[in-house]
């Protein structure tokens, strides 16, 4: 899950008196865990940053029988290639900020939803304060008439990163639902049209280290953020999950050799020659 929305949870959720409970990324373990008290269930597939793989079908019609509510953050999968709502799930979210913007130039947030939950959730964001602003409408709607397009190279891009970067012998792991061997490959196949443009790897600490690695790229950006139409990197323990305790990133697998990589709409030989050149260097 996104660093920020665990963040969210562990202190807003209890400062409000709303009990959750944090669950392993599979459609069993969210049936084990949910009990009469549930209301809602939320899940990311892909996840921020392993890219793990849900079975939102699943989930959605055991939620339905059961008269809970499911709510999809689909930021990483995009519209163009996964769309929970004809999966049964109630509530899609999406970061605007980050594909379907697409150009790292504005910030909101977008919610797919029915009539009824819609008018819920409208009331609520009215007293938050969810306003998006005239030139940001503007902005998200320019961004929206190339968002296909981009999103195709990206997916196209990290593919073939990521096949490069699995038989790579710096490199210990690679999680990309677009690898055959990868958990969830089959079910990504199912539920997306292409892969997406988000992976993140594992560098052989003992041989590379990795902040010396991230100082080496030269095309690539070391940056926070994803989705744009550049390609930028981060550490997901240093970035997005560093609110979370060290004991808690390593239980569900995030360590400080793990990097994130947000592909862009660069020629992909340009991009597998800098990551080549930062980890030989």
């Amino acid at each position: 899950m996104y660093g920020g929305t665990h963040a969210f949870a562990t202190d807003t959720f209890n400062r409000l008196g709303i009990q959750y409970s944090f669950v392993p990324t599979s459609a069993d373990a969210i049936k084990q865990a949910t009990t009469p008290a549930t209301k809602a269930i939320l899940i990311e597939s892909p996840t921020n940053p392993l890219l793990n793989i849900i079975d939102i079908r699943a989930v959605a019609a055991f939620a339905r029988q059961n008269g809970i509510i499911t709510i999809v953050d689909n930021t990483f999968a995009t519209p163009i290639n996964q769309n929970p709502l004809s999966f049964g799930v109630d509530v899609v979210v999406h970061s605007g900020t980050k594909y379907l913007g697409g150009h790292s130039d504005l910030c909101c947030g977008v919610v797919l939803t029915s009539h009824e939950y819609s008018a819920r959730i409208r009331a609520t964001a009215c007293h938050l304060g969810g306003s998006v602003n005239a030139v940001t409408s503007y902005l998200l709607e320019r961004s929206l008439k190339t968002l296909a397009l981009r999103v195709e190279r990206q997916s196209q891009n990290a593919l073939h990163i990521a096949e490069f970067l699995s038989d790579h012998p710096l490199i210990c792991n690679v999680n990309y639902p677009g690898l055959p061997n990868f958990r969830g490959h089959e079910t990504a196949k199912k539920q997306m049209k292409r892969f997406g443009g988000m992976l993140s790897f594992e560098l052989d600490e003992e041989r590379v280290e990795p902040t010396q690695f991230l100082s080496r790229l030269q095309l690539i950006r070391p940056a926070v953020s994803l989705g744009g139409i550049e390609t930028i990197i981060c550490s997901p323990a240093q970035t997005s999950h560093v609110k979370m305790s060290v004991d808690e990133r390593k239980r569900v697998g995030i360590s400080n050799a793990l990097l994130r990589l947000s592909v862009g709409i660069e020629h992909v030989n340009d991009l597998i020659a800098d990551l080549e050149q930062a980890m030989s260097g």
